[in-house]
């Protein structure tokens, strides 16, 4: 009898931990469960549009443990077909990519501000939930769309493709990151 039970607790226990293994880690959780995911990206959005602004290094982090996928990088530039884009003034790096969102992230001169580098009209089509002179997030029916730019600083704390101070410096110096990203719902 005392065996039983105790291949029970043992059988009991090891389910406990493989269920709280599916449930807590959020690069699984967010892939498995539609709802857990769906949850993940509005509370992220809904953080962007009251705080109206967007910290790099964190949104990196996010996209990983949301939408967990593939990055490509060529730091002498990517096409991007994105049509709400202009981007002739934006020099893309590089490109992540999984099931939910695609993103780009690229280098822009100082003196280009966001509505400079967007189809303003095209983004007219859209529900634009906040906009700044760095930030633009919008919704239509099928997805969140984030456009954002950000000092050369923070990117130097998000992205490490650079070597910011000896070979990649003309590159990255005096430039500004630009990301575009859009949220598939």
């Amino acid at each position: 009898m005392k065996d039983n039970h105790t291949a029970a607790f043992y059988i009991i226990t090891g389910l406990i931990v493989v269920l709280s293994f599916f449930l807590l880690v959020p690069k699984l959780a967010s892939r498995i469960f539609a709802v857990k995911r769906k949850i993940e990206i509005d509370n992220f959005i809904s953080a962007i549009v009251r705080q109206r602004k967007i910290a790099g290094q964190q949104f990196w982090q996010w996209r990983e443990f949301v939408c967990p996928g593939v990055i490509s990088f060529n730091r002498d530039g990517l096409t991007v077909n994105q049509p709400l884009v202009n981007a002739s003034n934006i020099q893309f790096f590089s490109y992540y990519s999984c099931e939910h969102l695609n993103s780009y992230d690229g280098l822009v001169s100082h003196q280009n501000r966001i509505s400079s580098l967007i189809d303003i009209n095209r983004l007219k089509k859209t529900h634009t939930l906040v906009q700044t002179d760095d930030l633009i997030v919008a919704q239509d029916k099928d997805s969140y769309l984030i456009f954002f730019i950000l000092p050369n600083h923070q990117m130097k704390h998000s992205i490490g493709f650079f070597d910011y101070q000896e070979k990649d410096k003309q590159l990255t110096s005096e430039r500004l990151w630009i990301n575009v990203t859009e949220i598939k719902l």
